[in-house]
């Protein structure tokens, strides 16, 4: 379950600077952007999803709870991308807010996916 969480962390960061990347190229098309953000957004939250219901069929049952917060963070800090891809791609200037909201819970997501890590390595 720790290398999956690890694993978690640093794709959270890698989908921040995939699309922040995406976002600084000059001279791109919305429909561009958007389809990048999205393809991206769908291809993390497949992804990711997949390592967090590998994780599920080892979760104690007194561990349930935590499991499923985690699993929620997850989920609101990857759906905003594929939203934020889906409105840019229909040029929908709300989108680059839902891609900064995105963001900012995947940062909070991944710094807390790195405490748990290294707590656990401290034990």
């Amino acid at each position: 379950m720790l290398p999956g969480r690890a694993l978690l962390a640093l794709l959270v960061l890698l989908a921040i600077l995939v699309v922040s990347s995406f976002m600084l190229m000059p001279g791109q098309s919305l429909r561009v952007l958007g389809t990048e953000v999205l393809a991206t957004g769908i291809g993390f939250w497949a992804l990711s999803t997949r390592i967090e219901l590998q994780a599920l069929r080892n979760v104690k049952l007194q561990n349930w709870a935590g499991f499923i917060g985690n699993f929620i963070l997850l989920e609101v800090g990857v759906v905003p991308y594929i939203v934020g891809g889906l409105l840019i791609l229909f040029g929908d200037a709300k989108g680059f807010y839902w891609v900064a909201a995105a963001v900012i819970i995947s940062i909070v997501k991944a710094v807390l996916d790195a405490w748990v890590v290294l707590v656990e390595i401290n034990r």
